[in-house]
C-alpha cells in the first residue's frame, strides 16, 4: 500500500471524495493485486508446504499436509488421512474458483 501515490488520493479528495470513497475507489483497487498475492502465499503455506516444513520448517503448528502424512504413517489411520486429503483438495478447488472469479472481476475495465 505504500506504493500507492499520495497525489492520487489528494486529487480524489480535491474532487470531493470523502475518506470512504477514496478507500473504495482508489486504495482498494490499487492494492488488490498485492492482497491476492499475499492470500496465495498464505494458502500455499497452510495447505501445500510438505517439503519445506519437513526439511527446514517449524515443527509446530503443523500444516494439513504434514498432519495427513503423520496420521497415515505413524498412527496408521488411513481413513482419517484420506479425509484430510479430501479436505485439502476441496478447499483448494473452492479457493481456485473464488480466486479466478475475483481476478476476472478486478481485470474488467471500468
Amino acid at each position: 500500500m505504500e506504493t500507492i501515490r499520495t497525489d492520487t488520493e489528494e486529487a480524489a479528495r480535491n474532487l470531493g471524495a470523502n475518506y470512504f470513497a477514496v478507500v473504495r475507489h482508489i486504495i482498494l483497487p490499487l492494492s488488490m493485486p498485492g492482497v491476492l498475492v499475499a492470500v496465495i502465499l498464505i494458502f500455499i503455506k497452510t495447505f501445500g508446504d510438505y517439503a519445506i516444513t519437513k526439511s527446514a520448517g517449524p515443527i509446530y503448528p503443523t500444516s494439513l499436509s504434514v498432519n495427513m502424512h503423520t496420521t497415515a504413517t505413524m498412527f496408521r489411520e488411513w481413513n482419517r488421512a484420506a479425509c484430510i486429503g479430501v479436505i485439502i483438495i476441496a478447499t483448494a478447488l473452492v479457493f481456485v474458483v473464488v480466486y479466478s472469479k475475483l481476478a476476472r472481476v478486478l481485470q474488467r475495465p471500468r
